[in-house]
């Protein structure tokens, strides 16, 4: 997946399906077997996720049978250290209440 296709608004569905009626409290998203070029300017960047990580956001939301629930999360790539490149979740973007646009990548 190309993740520069997916700034501002624009989403991509990474699963559907159907969760019990419930109010819950966070969602997490593992990640595993990732390698990535990552473009800064003139120059590419390799990130190497070999291992599984886990990312979990604590943003409460409801599943009710009245309605469809759709939960943005927000994911971006964050570079701790010179060198050093990770994926992180982006708390003010994502959530049950966000805007988005779904898109369709190759």
């Amino acid at each position: 997946v190309d993740l520069t296709q997916l700034t501002g608004l624009n989403a991509l569905e990474i699963w559907k399906g159907k969760l019990p009626v419930g109010e819950y409290t966070s969602v997490r998203v593992e990640i595993a077997n990732v390698y990535a070029v990552l473009k800064i300017g003139a120059t590419t960047v390799s990130i190497d996720i070999p291992d599984a990580i886990s990312l979990e956001m604590a943003i409460p939301f409801e599943i009710t049978n009245e309605s469809l629930t759709n939960y943005v999360y927000d994911l971006t790539v964050t570079s701790p250290s010179l060198g050093d490149y990770d994926l992180a979740p982006v708390e003010g973007e994502s959530g049950p209440d966000q805007e988005f646009q779904l898109i369709s990548v190759p």
